[in-house]
């Protein structure tokens, strides 16, 4: 299994060289091709309360950095129920009391080490980690004015 693809901003600003202008120019325009639409983003009526109320905190943030498509939709709906299960699986654990609390876990302490998991997975996914954030924002900020010598003639 290979490296996962980056985006041509991420590999420039990480001064990798390798790829020629033709390649850089083919890459772009394939970028650009590619990108999805953000015009039909909305919240499934399948979350509950408190994951809708997530899903509309996010997708406002996301929107804001000009990150929502169209094709987030269902992931960003899968973070925002795993958080709202983990929500909830926190608050039906906060009565349990074991005789011996050091040897014996939680009885939800598997289904909250699953739904972290998932909220982990997705949350990097979504730049919501300080490196994931880190790489979009070196992407997003190096990005050179380009003279007008260099827009004619590449």
């Amino acid at each position: 299994m290979g490296r996962r693809a980056r985006p041509l901003e991420v590999l420039k600003n990480d001064g990798k060289k390798h790829l020629t202008k033709k390649e850089i120019r083919q890459r772009a325009a394939a970028e650009e091709r590619i990108k999805p639409a953000s015009n039909d983003v909305h919240c499934p009526a399948w979350l509950d309360a408190y994951g809708r109320s997530e899903f509309r905190r996010v997708a406002a943030d996301l929107r804001q950095r000009g990150l929502l498509a169209n094709v987030y939709m269902v992931p960003l709906a899968i973070y925002a129920d795993a958080v709202s299960r983990y929500r909830h699986e926190t608050e039906a654990g906060k009565d349990w009391a074991g005789e011996n609390e050091d040897e014996r876990p939680a009885p939800n302490a598997k289904i909250l080490d699953t739904f972290a998991k998932i909220i982990r997975q997705y949350a990097t996914d979504f730049g919501f980690n300080p490196a994931a954030l880190a790489k979009i924002a070196v992407a997003q900020s190096n990005e050179e004015p380009k003279d007008p010598f260099e827009e004619r003639f590449g």
